[in-house]
């Protein structure tokens, strides 16, 4: 059908989300730039050979596809003007050039250009403003020369493929968050870096892998040189123990009591020198020039009025620096650094910090190791965890539903990370809504390794039952045997618990030991101090996706569970039309069989 002469009928002027995937050809309608109100506009799978500058004009676009078509030349420049797309689908045309301007689209997290006939270098200027950005695929083109070095300085980008192209020069140390790439069938040379693990991604260019102990940090070195360290980094993650007891009893008798311990742990000057003299303090990725006696100034030798937490051991100090940087001290308590159990935790805590990094993983900045004074520093995070911000009204109003989602896809891709960009794997074995923390703009971070472990491929991997009550997959009450899917059932825990504002208590027993979904409409768990989504077709579809997904993780059986690489998969994925009105949506209507792997032995109750 020829749209020369087409003129949309006014009924659908109203539509905000018109899908157009049919055999239409000629340039794409003009008219189209009249539907100002429009967020998500699908023209895939068409023959269309021209697209109209008026276009420029859908500045509330969200998701624009345009893949397979006939469309030529370079990308049209005035989509430039459309700064809040999220999504952009160029893939399976004709185009052969990209327009500088597209480096305007500060907003764009998922760029498909794959398929088409781009000549010469990766346009770095597309790269500058996109730091957003999270997938990229600019596989099957002519794309020459080297790497864009922007491209590894983009700490959000997860997925990455540049294959059949004719790049050259070397791979550059990309961000930790990388998870899925595919660099074959290039020119590329020279040694793969590290942490890029998969061979099949290099597949026809002339690459070696890199030895890892030249890159990776040295564990048994930095405890055996620097000293070995003794408490775990845990600051919200032993709420309700001791110290809080104690306060819910008598709160005059616990503030006693943490200022009786305060008073009598002091380090006396004398004890401060032998400290500095001893080299039992270490900073690193820093800034290099802090000293032990910062950190004894800067909590006036780790006085009360600085202490900002405490919880079942040890407590949590801030920290002002003479480099005005911020830093939160986690100190252990005399008595406390002489359990052996603590010291494993300490020992964990730096071994696991110090070899894996991630921009969702809080950043441990160094620790001391003395018989009187035992801590860690750590990076401040203004907003304390997730627990505290669903628990308090004021933050769990200013924690908006978009927040909510960003916090959930952080964590999981820092849990992806762990699970499948280490080698071996690092399972957390404690992840929870305290070991969650939030910065200032509440981006989250996974906090608190005491108890993480290394998966060792030789070893049956049986374990203690440890994390905290109301996350632990049931799984681990009768095998005792730790795995990913561990992490991956106290995420779907926290998932919900984010947005029902509350513990899914109730939700979280029916699924896991009936082995059924409680009927129970969406509506009704969602956290009542936030608006009702009902009227935001975006939000109300990320609420779905995120709810069917959590409800995935917490299937009673582990092998039918998502991957942390799959619930990415979904989270970074296309949203689905709703089900039906947002209102009329039920937690059964969301038990999705088609999210994650199923073991057909089991026997498995999915509702449709």
């Amino acid at each position: 059908m020829e749209f020369d002469n087409f003129h949309f009928p006014t009924e659908i002027h109203g539509l905000p989300n018109p899908d157009l995937s049919e055999k239409f050809s000629g340039p794409v309608p003009v008219q189209l730039s009249n539907l100002t109100s429009l967020v998500d506009l699908n023209l895939s799978c068409n023959n269309f050979s021209g697209f109209p500058h008026q276009l420029g004009q859908l500045t509330k676009l969200v998701r624009l596809d345009l893949s397979r078509n006939n469309l030529t030349g370079s990308i049209p420049g005035q989509l430039a003007n459309i700064t809040s797309l999220m999504f952009l689908d160029l893939s399976c045309n004709n185009f052969n050039g990209f327009p500088h301007q597209l480096g305007q689209l500060t907003n764009l997290e998922e760029l498909y250009a794959h398929s088409n006939q781009f000549l010469g270098l990766i346009p770095s200027e597309i790269l500058q403003g996109s730091s957003n950005l999270r997938r990229l695929d600019l596989s099957h083109n002519n794309f020459t020369g080297p790497i864009p070095n922007q491209l590894a300085y983009l700490t959000s980008l997860m997925f990455l493929n540049l294959s059949y192209n004719n790049l050259n020069g070397t791979i550059p140390d990309f961000s930790s968050s990388l998870i899925e790439y595919n660099f074959s069938y290039n020119s590329l040379e020279g040694q793969i870096p590290c942490n890029l693990t998969n061979p099949s991604a290099f597949l026809g260019n002339k690459v070696s892998l890199m030895a890892e102990i030249n890159e990776r940090p040295r564990t048994k070195e930095v405890l055996y040189t620097i000293g070995l360290p003794i408490i775990v980094f845990s600051v919200f993650s032993t709420l309700g123990c001791l110290y809080p007891t104690i306060l819910c009893l008598n709160p005059t008798l616990g503030r006693l009591v943490v200022l009786w311990r305060r008073r009598t742990l002091k380090i006396s000057p004398q004890e401060c020198m032998e400290l500095k003299n001893r080299n039992l303090f270490s900073i690193w990725n820093y800034d290099g020039r802090i000293a032990f006696q910062d950190i004894i100034d800067a909590t006036d030798n780790f006085d009360i009025r600085y202490c900002i937490g405490t919880g079942g051991y040890g407590s949590v100090y801030k920290a002002r620096l003479p480099s005005g940087k911020v830093a939160a001290i986690k100190k252990l308590h005399g008595l406390e650094s002489e359990e052996p159990a603590l010291d494993e935790c300490f020992r964990n805590e730096v071994k696991m910090l110090t070899e894996i990094r991630h921009k969702n993983i809080v950043k441990l900045h160094g620790f001391c190791l003395h018989r009187r004074s035992m801590f860690l520093v750590y990076e401040y995070m203004e907003r304390g965890s997730l627990f505290y911000a669903l628990r308090t009204d004021s933050l769990a109003v200013e924690l908006g539903w978009r927040k909510r989602v960003k916090i959930i896809q952080g964590v999981a891709y820092a849990l992806a990370y762990m699970h499948h960009g280490c080698n071996p794997p690092v399972v957390h074995r404690d992840i929870s809504s305290n070991n969650i923390l939030l910065n200032s703009v509440l981006d989250g971070f996974i906090a608190d390794f005491g108890a993480a472990r290394i998966l060792d491929p030789d070893s049956s991997n049986r374990t203690l039952v440890v994390g905290t009550c109301g996350y632990i997959a049931p799984e681990l009450a009768y095998t005792m045997v730790v795995n990913e899917k561990c992490d991956v059932f106290s995420f779907g825990v926290v998932m919900l618990e984010t947005i029902m504002g509350r513990h899914p208590e109730e939700i979280v027993t029916a699924i896991t030991f009936l082995r059924d979904c409680p009927s129970l409409m969406l509506k009704d768990m969602l956290d009542s101090r936030l608006s009702y989504p009902n009227n935001n077709q975006e939000v109300a579809q990320s609420l779905v996706l995120v709810v069917s997904v959590a409800l995935a993780c917490l299937r009673f059986h582990p092998n039918s569970r998502p991957t942390m690489e799959q619930v990415c998969g979904q989270l970074l994925g296309p949203r689905s039309p709703l089900p039906g009105t947002l209102h009329l949506v039920s937690l059964r209507d969301l038990m999705n069989p088609g999210i994650g792997t199923v073991d057909d032995s089991i026997e498995i109750n999915v509702l449709p």
